[in-house]
């Protein structure tokens, strides 16, 4: 494993699609919460993940030295 800073885009990335799957099964869940705000929510956590860089291929990890 190669350990990323705490402010790397795909720890960004990482931390953004456990936050929207939490709340995704939150409004599964809790039914009665506030559907058109959660939507603007969810909304903006899919734009920022789309934002930030792709994640590298597998390939090119195995390539990867740490630093």
């Amino acid at each position: 494993m190669i350990p990323l800073p705490d402010r790397d885009p795909q720890v960004r990335r990482g931390l953004l699609i456990v936050a929207r799957t939490d709340l995704l099964q939150a409004r599964q869940d809790y039914p009665h919460l506030a559907d058109d705000r959660i939507d603007q929510v969810l909304t903006f956590m899919s734009d920022t993940i789309d934002a930030l860089p792709a994640p590298p291929r597998i390939g090119v990890l195995q390539t990867l030295k740490p630093a």
